[in-house]
């Protein structure tokens, strides 16, 4: 019981900051830095960003073996999950954003 809970536990931290490290460190500022390079208004480079992401973040969810069924309301609470931690990591970064996961 108590190794099943600990278990449950470091895969949760676990999971955070693998994700936060794919989603927000790599992707999303690779996003904003091919996006900045051809569009100098930063509220565009920075939706494109976010919005970009955040898809890719709920996407990944439904890959792979241990993958969730589809279902369009749990796409959309991660899709809104990722909105808010990439405009938390864009604005207070990435520890805030790993904690906040």
């Amino acid at each position: 019981m108590v190794l099943k809970l600990l278990l449950n536990l470091y895969l949760s931290i676990g999971a955070g900051i693998w994700e936060e490290i794919l989603f927000r460190l790599i992707i999303f500022s690779f996003l904003y830095k091919i996006f900045k390079k051809y569009n100098n208004i930063n509220f565009y480079t920075l939706f494109l960003s976010v919005f970009i992401s955040s898809i890719i973040f709920s996407a990944f969810h439904y890959i792979g073996i241990n993958a969730d069924v589809f279902n369009f309301d749990s796409f959309l609470i991660r899709f809104l999950g990722g909105l808010f931690l990439s405009l938390l990591y864009y604005y207070r970064g990435f520890g805030i954003a790993v904690m906040s996961h």
